[in-house]
């Protein structure tokens, strides 16, 4: 049998992860990297590009990465090191809406190939 996604959620007015209904709290700065990542789904942000959207020096961003993959859990690998690049989103397989009550949001604000998100 597969093992379906977990159901991850963001409440970023809250400075909230939810994973699989339990909450991790997160930085402001953890939830803006979080927010920046996840709104561009397979696009690689700098370095720099990161720092400048989240406020953060960009030497600094390799710690707010590793620390964010460390509360991120089993989602850790949703943030790929692109070599000579910086960082990206990749979203965890999602079961297209209505087949399945394992859906995963990744973010609210954001919608992914196959994935209908429910109203705000």
């Amino acid at each position: 049998m597969e093992e379906s996604p977990p159901a991850v959620s963001i409440l970023s007015d809250r400075r909230i992860l939810l994973v699989e209904g339990a909450e991790v709290p997160l930085t402001r700065t953890q939830c803006r990297f979080l927010g920046a990542l996840s709104a561009r789904p397979f696009v690689v942000l700098s370095r720099a590009e990161l720092g400048c959207m989240c406020a953060a020096a960009e030497g600094s961003v390799p710690a707010h990465v590793k620390d964010l993959r460390r509360k991120l859990g089993k989602l850790a690998s949703c943030i790929v090191t692109v070599h000579n690049g910086g960082y990206s989103w990749r979203p965890p397989a999602v079961q297209r809406a209505g087949r399945s009550s394992t859906e995963a949001a990744i973010c609210r604000d954001v919608q992914t190939p196959d994935v209908e998100m429910p109203p705000s």
